[in-house]
C-alpha cells in the first residue's frame, strides 16, 4: 500500500470495515508495539511516520491490528503486556520486572490501589522501561498502557471501580 494512504480507506474501502452492526474502537501499529490509537484520530490517520508517530505511536513494520467495540480494550492491554512478558528475554531488570508488574497491574486486580496510586505507577514503570530498557522490547512494552490511558481513560477508570 503506498505511504500516507488514509488508515481508514485501508480498514474501510480495501479491508471491508467491522462487521454490521459494530464499530471500530482502536487500532494498533507495528503490531503491539506501538501501542492503541483510539478511534478518535481514526478519521485524520494516514499511514506515514511522521502522522502516526504525531499520535505517539510509530508505522514499524506496518502490522496493524484492528479491534472493534466488542472487544474489551483493557483486557486486551492486559494481554498485550502479558505477552511483551513472555517475550522478554529477561537480561535487563528494567524489561523483565516492568513487564511482569504491568501485566499484573491491568489483571484483575487493577483496584487493589487507589486510582491514584495505580495510575502513578504505571507510568513510573513505564517511564523507567522507556529510559533504562536494554532493547526495543522494553522500550516499546509501555506503549500499551500509555495510549491505554489517552485514548481509553473512562474505560480503565470503569474497570478499577467495577472491581471496588
Amino acid at each position: 500500500m503506498p505511504i500516507g494512504l488514509p488508515l481508514k480507506t485501508l480498514l474501510y474501502d480495501w479491508a471491508g470495515g467491522p462487521k454490521e452492526g459494530r464499530s471500530i474502537q482502536a487500532v494498533t501499529m507495528a503490531g503491539l508495539s506501538g501501542g492503541f490509537l483510539g478511534h478518535q484520530i481514526l478519521e485524520d490517520l494516514t499511514l506515514d511516520d511522521p502522522c502516526i508517530r504525531s499520535h505517539g505511536s510509530f508505522l514499524g513494520a506496518g502490522g496493524i491490528m484492528v479491534f472493534d467495540d466488542s472487544r474489551d480494550i483493557v483486557k486486551a492491554a492486559h494481554d498485550a503486556m502479558a505477552f511483551f512478558a513472555h517475550e522478554s528475554c529477561g537480561k535487563c531488570f528494567p524489561c523483565r520486572i516492568g513487564t511482569q508488574r504491568l501485566t499484573e497491574r491491568l489483571n484483575d486486580s487493577i483496584a487493589e490501589l487507589p486510582y491514584a496510586d495505580w495510575l502513578a505507577e504505571v507510568e513510573d514503570i513505564g517511564e523507567a522501561m522507556k529510559a533504562t530498557s536494554a532493547c526495543g522490547l522494553g522500550m516499546a512494552a509501555p506503549h500499551v498502557t500509555e495510549s491505554l490511558l489517552k485514548y481509553f481513560p473512562d474505560q480503565v477508570a470503569a474497570a478499577t471501580e467495577s472491581v471496588n
